[in-house]
């Protein structure tokens, strides 16, 4: 049995999702203006973020694709950037990772504290 066919399966159903996510965006996306400016500054206000949720989505679901072509190279679960295995708890926790979390640690800018 293949070692990741549950999280094969659970990227599919997230794949699904993140695909009915994108064309209901796609549809409330270019609806005309409203007459009325005050309805017309909200639909803006509206559109762009559905704008912004179009970009995440999309790029979630590229993500979600690219494991899923980790799984068809017998490539996931092997972290991208060091080779080490990433551990199970972190793959359950965020299916569509490449990297392990030290390697995604090294790649998030540090945070400064100001106070």
């Amino acid at each position: 049995m293949d070692t990741y066919q549950e999280a094969r399966q659970n990227l599919l159903t997230l794949q699904m999702d993140l695909t009915d996510r994108l064309k209901d965006i796609e549809r409330r996306v270019g609806r005309p203006l409203p007459k009325n400016l005050e309805d017309q500054a909200i639909a803006s206000e509206s559109e762009e973020v559905l704008a912004n949720l179009h970009q995440q989505v999309l790029q979630e679901l590229r993500d979600v694709e690219n494991a899923l072509h980790r799984i068809e190279r017998n490539e996931y679960g092997t972290c991208a950037n060091c080779k080490r295995p990433i551990p199970a708890e972190r793959l359950q926790a965020l299916p569509s990772t490449q990297l392990c979390i030290e390697c995604a640690q090294k790649r998030q800018p540090s945070r400064i504290n100001t106070r």
